[in-house]
This record gives C-alpha cells, sequence and structure tokens, in this order.
C-alpha cells in the first residue's frame, strides 16, 4: 500500500493534551494520538470509528480507517496530514480544514479508498465523503496564487515557456492545463511548471499544440481570444485512491438534506465513478431551494470520471472562480430542472469529454456540455466553456422537472421551460465541437432524450395566458466553435452586445421576436492553430486547414443565418467574411436546405459590412427530383427585409433568394448575393394537408405552386414527407396576386391553407382543382356556419374579402384576405376546404 503523507508512528508521539494553534478551534480539542481521546486505545490502522455528538478531536497523525463516523468535530491540526478511508460520513457534525479567516498552509489530503462492490445500503455507495443532516465540511485552502489566467502572448508548437497574463503566484513543480484555442477541443495540454521569472514560465514537456495568446479588436469591440491556464493542483486535496484512473471507480463527495459544503481552494482528483448515478466529484442532492452559504471557490476539479460539480434538486450555492478539467459527461451539471437561485460565476471549464456508451448517465451525455443548465433561474456571468465534444453552455429547459425532483412536492408544480432566466452575462464559449450557446434541446420528462424546446418564460410560469419575460444574453462571446456560436429557440430572446467569430455560423434563431443587437460578427480572426489528428479527410477550413463535420470544402461561411421567425439583427458588423475560390461566404445568410417556415417580415437594420461579402442565398443543393425528408421548401423561398437600406441601398427593400417564382419586374439581381433586391409585398404562405383528421396520407409532392403574371413562374413545394399525418407544404410568395396549386396526387379530402405574415386588408387568389360535391369552407379557425364561405360566381370573387369563394372548370377559386378582429392584431387568414363536411 502507498505510504501515507506526513505518517506518523502514533506510538512515538509523545505530545498530548489540547491544541492551542488550530484555526477554526475552540480550545477544547482532543488529539487523535492521546489515548484518552479514545479511552485508553488510539485505534488502529483499519478501525472503524465514530465521533460522537459534542466531542472535538484534532487529527494530529495521518491515519487510515475502514470508515469514519463524525457526528461532533474533526479538524486537521496545521501540519502535513493525510486522512484515507473506504467512507467518511458527516452525520450532523463537522470536519473542518483551516478556516475562512485563516487558511490551511500545510498539505492536508483526504483519500478516498476502495474497490466497486456495488454496497449501496443507505444510498450514498461506497468511496464516499457524505454529509448529511445538518452536517457541515469546511475546508480553506491556502491561496497559491490565481485559480485560472489566460496566456499573455501566441505559444507555438514546441515551445517550453509561456508569457501568463500577470503575476499568478505560481510555483515551480505546479502542475497547469492550457486551453486548446483552436476548433478541437482536444489540443488541450497539461505541463508542470519547471521556472519561474515574474510572468514568464517555464514548462515541461514541450507544447504539442500552439495556442493563442492575444486580444483582437473588431469593430469596438475586444475578441477574448487567449488561451485559458488553469492551475490543477492544491494544498487541500479530496482524492480517489490510485486505482481510481485504471478502474475509474474515484472517491466521491455527497451534500445532502440542510447540511452545508464552504470549499475555498480545494483540489479534486481522481474522482467520480463512471457509469454510476450519484456518484460525482462533488455532489450537491435534493437540498431544496434555499440557501444555506454553501460554496466552491477557486478550487481545481481535474481528471475525474464522471461530471465536474453535480447541483440537483438544491438552490443558493455559489460556484465561483473554479477551474475543471478533463472528465467525462456535462461538467458544471444542474441536474433537473429543479435547481434555482445558484450562483455560477467566472468559471472555467473544459476537456469536457463524450463517456462510452455503456457510461452515459443520460441520453444528452452523448453531446456532453461544459455547463448543463436545466433552470434558467440562476445566475451565470464571467463562465468560460473552453473545450467540450459538444457543447459549451446547453440551456436544455424541460416543460417539468425530471428524474427524483419530479416526484418531490417542493418541485413537482416547477415549469424550467416557463421560468424566466436570472443572468446569462459576460460569459465565452471557444472550442467546443458543436455550438458555443445552444437554448433547445431540453429533456422529454420520460425518455430524458433531448427534443425541440421552446423558452418563452411567462410572468407566472404556470398560466399560459400570462405574459413573456423578455430574455437577454449580454455580452457572450464565442470564437472557433466549429458548428456554430449561438442557437437559440424560443420568443422575445435578445442576444445583445454579442462578439462572434471563427464558425462556420455565427447565430441561428429557430425564434419569434427574437434579435441580436449592438453585436459583431468575424468571419477569420488572426488565430492560427495546429492542424488536429482526424483533419485528414481533405477538406479545407478558414485557414487552409482541413475541417471535419460540418465544414466541406465549399461550406459557405456565414455570420448571421436567418430562419423562423419573426427575427432579425439590428446595429451589427460583420466583419472578414470574404469569399474565396473554394467557398462562399458572407456576412447575413439563411439556414440552409430547412423545409421549414420563414416569416419574410425577418429584416435587418443598421448593419456594417468591413472586408465582408453582405449576403449569399444562392442555391447550393439541386432541388429534390422525389419525396424525400429534404424538402428545403423553407431554404428554396427565403427572403428577408432590410428595413433602412444599409443592405439593399434602398429601405424597406427585401432580399430575396434568386427563384423566378419570387421574383419580377421589381426586382435586381445580386450576382455576388445569389439573391435579387426587390420591393415587393411577401407574404407567407402554407398549404397543409389534415391527414391527422381525414387519415388521407397518399403521396401528393411536389405540390405546385403557379404564379398568374408574367411567364407564370412555377415553384415546387415538396413539403415534410416524413409527417404523413399533418403534412405542410411552404412557401413564400408575393402578395395581391394570383395563384393556382396543383398538387401530384388527387386534392386530399380536407386541406388548409395560410397566408401569414402580412397586414389587415391583404389579400391573395388561390385555385385548387376540384370535382364532386361542392365544398365546405370554413374561414379563420372556426369551423361553423358563421365562418362558412358562400358560393358565388368566378366574376364576383375579387369584390369579396374573403368571405365567399368560386366553382368554375373543375376549380375551386378562393380569396384569403386577412380581417380586423377587435382582440388582438392579426396578420394572418386561414381556410379550411372539405370534401361534403368533413370539417366538422
Amino acid at each position: 500500500m502507498k505510504r501515507l503523507i506526513g505518517l506518523v508512528v502514533l506510538a512515538s508521539l509523545a505530545a498530548c493534551g489540547t491544541s492551542t494553534n488550530v484555526p477554526g478551534g475552540t480550545g477544547a480539542l482532543e488529539k487523535w494520538s492521546d489515548p484518552k481521546t479514545w479511552g485508553g486505545t488510539v485505534p488502529a490502522a483499519g478501525a472503524s470509528l465514530t465521533i460522537p455528538e459534542g466531542k472535538e478531536v484534532l487529527l494530529d497523525s495521518s491515519v487510515e480507517l475502514s470508515s469514519l463516523e463524525i457526528k461532533g468535530t474533526l479538524r486537521f491540526d496545521n501540519q502535513d496530514l493525510e486522512l484515507r478511508a473506504q467512507r467518511i460520513t458527516v452525520v450532523g457534525g463537522k470536519l473542518q480544514i483551516g478556516a475562512e479567516l485563516a487558511p490551511f498552509q500545510k498539505r492536508a489530503i483526504i483519500t478516498l479508498v476502495g474497490q466497486d462492490t456495488g454496497a449501496d445500503a443507505d444510498g450514498i455507495g461506497e468511496k464516499v465523503l457524505g454529509v448529511m443532516m445538518g452536517g457541515s465540511l469546511e475546508l480553506y485552502g491556502a491561496s497559491r496564487g490565481t485559480a485560472w489566467t489566460r496566456l499573455s502572448s501566441n505559444a507555438v508548437v514546441g515551445a517550453s515557456t509561456l508569457s501568463l497574463a500577470g503575476n499568478t503566484g505560481w510555483r515551480v513543480g505546479d502542475k497547469i492545463a492550457i486551453a486548446s484555442s483552436d476548433y478541437d477541443p482536444k489540443q488541450d495540454e497539461a505541463v508542470v511548471i519547471t521556472s519561474v521569472t515574474s510572468n514568464t514560465i517555464g514548462v515541461a514537456p514541450a507544447l504539442k499544440y500552439a495556442h493563442f495568446g492575444q486580444t483582437q479588436d473588431f469593430a469596438g469591440k475586444t475578441l477574448e481570444s487567449r488561451a485559458e491556464v488553469a492551475l490543477l493542483n492544491r494544498n487541500i486535496v479530496i482524492r480517489g485512491d490510485d486505482t481510481s484512473s485504471t478502474t475509474g471507480f474515484g472517491g466521491h463527495v455527497m451534500i445532502m438534506d440542510s447540511s452545508i459544503a464552504k470549499l475555498d481552494h480545494v483540489e479534486m482528483t481522481n474522482m467520480g465513478q463512471k457509469g454510476k448515478l450519484k456518484r460525482y466529484p462533488i455532489h450537491f442532492h435534493m437540498q431544496g431551494t434555499g440557501s444555506n452559504g454553501s460554496y466552491i471557490k477557486n478550487s481545481a476539479i481535474a481528471n475525474n470520471f464522471n461530471r465536474c460539480v453535480t447541483i440537483h434538486g438544491s438552490g443558493g450555492i455559489t460556484l465561483e472562480n473554479n477551474a475543471a478539467f478533463n472528465t467525462f459527461g456535462h461538467c458544471y451539471f444542474l441536474e433537473d430542472g429543479s435547481e434555482t437561485g445558484n450562483v455560477l460565476k467566472n468559471n472555467l471549464g473544459f476537456g469536457t469529454q463524450r463517456p462510452e456508451t455503456a457510461d452515459k448517465l443520460l441520453p444528452t451525455d452523448r453531446d456532453p456540455a461544459t455547463f448543463w443548465i436545466t433552470n434558467a433561474s440562476n445566475t451565470f456571468t464571467g463562465n468560460v466553456a473552453a473545450g467540450s465534444a459538444t457543447f459549451g453552455f446547453w440551456i436544455a429547459l424541460p416543460e417539468k422537472a425530471t428524474g427524483p425532483s419530479a416526484k418531490d412536492s417542493r418541485f413537482s408544480a416547477l415549469r424550467p421551460n416557463r421560468m424566466a432566466l436570472g443572468e446569462f452575462k459576460n460569459n465565452l464559449a471557444h472550442s467546443n465541437e458543436n455550438t458555443g450557446l445552444n437554448v433547445d434541446g431540453g429533456p422529454n420528462i420520460t425518455t430524458l432524450e433531448s427534443g425541440t424546446t421552446y423558452y418563452a418564460p411567462r410572468v407566472d410560469p404556470n398560466d399560459d395566458k400570462s405574459a413573456i419575460v423578455p430574455t437577454v444574453f449580454e455580452n457572450f462571446q464565442a470564437y472557433r466553435n466549429r458548428n456554430r456560436g449561438v442557437w437559440l429557440r424560443g420568443e422575445k430572446h435578445t442576444l445583445l452586445g454579442a462578439i462572434i467569430a471563427d464558425g462556420a455560423i455565427g447565430a441561428t434563431f429557430a425564434s419569434n421576436e427574437t434579435f441580436v443587437e449592438n453585436s459583431v460578427f468575424v468571419g477569420e480572426t488572426a488565430i492560427k492553430g495546429t492542424p488536429s489528428d482526424y483533419e485528414k479527410n481533405g477538406r479545407v477550413g478558414l485557414d487552409g486547414r482541413t475541417l471535419p463535420f460540418p465544414w466541406e470544402t465549399a461550406f459557405p461561411i456565414r455570420g448571421y443565418e436567418f430562419y423562423d421567425g419573426k427575427v432579425g439583427a439590428k446595429n451589427v458588423t460583420f466583419v472578414n467574411y470574404q469569399p474565396n475560390a473554394q467557398r462562399a461566404a458572407s456576412g447575413v445568410s439563411y439556414l440552409r436546405f430547412t423545409a421549414f417556415h420563414i416569416d419574410p417580415r425577418n429584416g435587418s437594420e443598421g448593419l456594417n459590412f468591413v472586408n465582408a461579402n453582405k449576403v449569399w442565398l444562392a442555391f447550393e443543393k439541386p432541388e429534390p427530383t422525389a419525396p424525400n425528408d429534404d424538402g428545403m421548401d423553407g431554404y428554396r423561398s427565403a427572403v428577408f427585409l432590410d428595413k433602412d437600406g444599409s443592405v439593399a441601398g434602398t429601405a424597406n427593400r427585401s432580399v430575396v433568394v434568386d427563384n423566378p417564382f419570387l421574383v419580377n419586374a421589381n426586382c435586381t439581381a445580386k450576382a455576388e448575393w445569389g439573391a435579387q433586391i426587390c420591393n415587393n409585398p411577401y407574404a407567407r404562405f402554407q398549404f397543409e394537408n389534415v391527414a391527422n383528421y381525414t387519415a388521407d396520407t397518399a403521396e401528393i409532392s411536389p405540390v405546385v405552386i403557379t404564379r398568374l403574371e408574367d411567364s407564370n413562374p412555377e415553384h415546387k413545394m415538396w413539403g415534410t414527407p416524413h409527417d404523413k399525418n399533418n403534412r405542410h407544404f411552404e412557401t413564400r410568395l408575393i402578395s395581391q396576386k394570383s395563384y393556382t396549386i396543383n398538387p401530384a396526387g388527387a386534392l386530399p379530402a380536407r386541406v388548409r391553407l395560410h397566408f401569414r405574415n402580412r397586414e389587415v386588408g391583404d389579400w391573395v387568389r388561390i385555385s385548387l382543382p376540384w370535382t364532386g360535391a361542392a365544398p365546405s369552407i370554413y374561414r379563420d379557425w372556426w369551423v361553423d356556419n358563421r365562418n362558412k364561405l358562400a358560393a358565388v360566381p368566378l366574376a364576383d370573387l375579387d369584390a369579396s374579402s374573403g368571405d365567399k369563394y368560386a366553382l368554375d372548370a373543375g376549380r375551386v377559386h378562393l380569396k384569403l384576405q386577412i380581417k380586423s378582429d377587435p382582440n388582438y392584431v392579426k396578420d394572418w387568414a386561414v381556410l379550411d376546404i372539405c370534401q361534403i363536411d368533413l370539417c366538422k
């Protein structure tokens, strides 16, 4: 067995009595080494002990035990010590090392030992430090200087010195880790300090990767692009034994009930138990929402096997200025959606890896996030997600609390996806394989699989009619995230003061009333990294290096990407989006290949372009030739409105994909954009096969829509073929025009037409093929005789206001016109058309 650190042979101890020099002591401590403390005999190695309530013991020698139960108090003496045990429980008592105002100055180690036998008699398992029944764990280490910092200059491959931002106070022999500053999160590395001269340190081994060490200024904003450097060691250590690193069965700490944990300048390593629920390096478990003052500050949680810090069903906890490095699964982990009132401030996380399939605790662990957030009603400021196998920050909000919280009366009424954001400000994400900030994909409350999640917080989360609370993501920065910087899904979000750089895509909003404002997007910065081991597939990225998913050779990089709506960009600058021989580039574009809807009122205002192509909307994929799941209806009819002329040169012009169906004599082609600038009123149109009422699932795509003017341009709508029960076919079209619609198959027994995103009085004429008896047609969702359309001669249809139809020459002719409503602002008209009276 490994020799104990600071081992003192108990029999040789001569000193007895009360310690008078222990931080946090009361003056009544009994020494561990004194036989009187134990009734005459000092406990032997391997003993199982209880410190009873009211008894205060000073640990003045290193010991190894089977188990230790603390109902009274155990404090460490001011000397190098190690406490080894299979199991330590603090049951209403206190385990203390140092004091808040007098931090511990020596070296203290708590080593949790043992093998995985599967024992779990009391729910806290093995190799555990458990704090329960109002107990307290208070560990106050000495400051070894800065918990984490950044480089102050670039570090090249093979370098053995680093220049740091400021005098860190770090020492020779300290272990540090340097985050990746490139697209590959695996380009982090751990080294040992060999020399210190002011803010320059020597390290060994020499660096395998380049790490960027400069800030960069763009359009009045500064991108913090210096690689982070974390100190991994502290003088107070909680660790798993040496076998942990080969078995993945490390130690773990659980804080339960009304217990308190205060950790400052503490190292946690070889912790967590891979593939095991509730067995994390440190875990605040089901403590409720009230604040008890628990915190973890200035600590290192590194080289562990199952998450970093878990807050589960608990609130009022502060995580501040910590560095987490090299773990598996979600790292900073707010587990069930019941966690509120917590503060995460200035924490760093990197080296967040994907666990093996057998070791995933949640389905979402296959896409690990450095910050996994299931309730937004917490505070997140100044945190850095500096390298994950998938996401930096994943705000994954379930409809209701999940897991044990779902059955807990304290949390069962919570609606996490309706609860307002506490604060999200000054956070940074870089070098993540997918997305820097992802607000979507909350867990299903039954399966825990991620699914589409619409975040629209309410004043009263339990009242669907309650007002929506605006959500602001302020001063977020992202760079070198391989897929995109930001993805938002929800309503009334604002990405404010952001700087997003060096990603395939800057930001996309699958949202309504959601905007990016006062922000900067940068296509290419000065960062030049090291090609990664797996970038060998011949595809070339921004700086001439090969890049795997999602970038192929011709991927058109873009800053802000329109989608859904209404969304937009205001007072935004785009820098360095220049096309080259291998790929297009633009400040503004649309989500590629989507079949889903787009609001033609999606708009821009106050945009600036510096060394940047403004727009790229060109088709990059052939139109389908047969029904499939990639119909691209939204992508092939993309439109956005330039409100002030900062894109098109004239205010209130639409920028339109170069599709003949959408353009006319009011348009001017822009070949370098793959688009046209048009002075037309565009609307959203939807043709819906309402087969969930009729079980009519016969194939009807493509649905061809033809504009009856000019050369009668037509457009094929392919819909969403994977959804046979409620099939949607989408396009944008020019309002105040007439169109024909012809499905590839017979017209379904019930269809619904939508004319949306226009003003009261706007209209569109549509005709459909029709055979048999006269249809039943109802307006604006109300299926009763008050809204049933009356038949008129075709010549009289134009004079109607949307409440008439005509049958003529085997077609039904319709006029969709938006009517005013005294109860709300209305921007749509809908018609249900049914054979006989299937509408009812």
